[in-house]
């Protein structure tokens, strides 16, 4: 495999594995939870770094059912994530004293 092809793998693994550590909010000291909240934000941002090409190509073709689906699937996937990282901070601001 090349190099760039293992770096997404990784990558992905990654996220995956922080994604469920995560979910088990519970189970971890607030402050780790924040720090693996944080890598994964990086992750995140190098994943869509990696597979730029995808967002170059959505305007090209045509698109069938399945397409527009998976398209859909991805932006709604996105915007959630958005919107519960946005929530957060906004938790973490007021904690600070920073919002009313």
């Amino acid at each position: 495999m090349k190099g760039k092809r293992i770096l997404r793998i990784f990558t992905d693994a990654a996220m995956f594995a922080l994604f469920l550590l995560l979910m088990e909010q519970h189970l971890l000291p607030e402050a780790l939870h924040e720090w693996l909240g944080l890598s994964l934000f990086v992750l995140v941002l190098a994943h869509n770094a990696l597979n730029y090409r995808w967002y170059a190509v959505l305007a090209r073709g045509r698109y069938n059912a399945l397409r527009a689906v998976r398209t859909a699937d991805a932006f709604s996937y996105r915007g959630s994530n958005a919107a519960e990282s946005g929530e957060a901070v906004d938790e973490w601001l007021s904690e600070l004293g920073y919002m009313n």
